[in-house]
């Protein structure tokens, strides 16, 4: 039941998601955040079928430049919510 408090906390009905991807020296960073720009907590991040992790307290992924393509999309789903980025490296 705290897990669906805490989205109802992060997420308003008039809230969106957005995925903010920053590549850096042997990683990328992948930031799930709501229309507020706050970090949100607990988000399943995927390509594909492949199930990339989940966004830490501050909304963010830590993920090796290794596990990903040079160009894809990252899907980021928490509750009724979902948002889709495309990136190219």
């Amino acid at each position: 039941m705290t897990f669906l408090i805490d989205i109802n906390r992060a997420l308003r009905e008039e809230s969106t998601l957005d995925i903010k991807i920053r590549k850096m020296k042997g990683y990328t960073l992948i930031k799930v955040v709501d229309s507020k720009n706050n970090g949100v907590k607990s988000a399943v991040l995927t390509m594909g079928s492949k199930k990339l992790g989940i966004t830490d307290d501050k909304g963010v992924l830590k993920v090796e430049n290794k596990e990903l393509p040079r160009k894809g999309s990252v899907k980021a789903v928490i509750g009724i919510y979902s948002t889709v980025k495309s990136f190219n490296f």
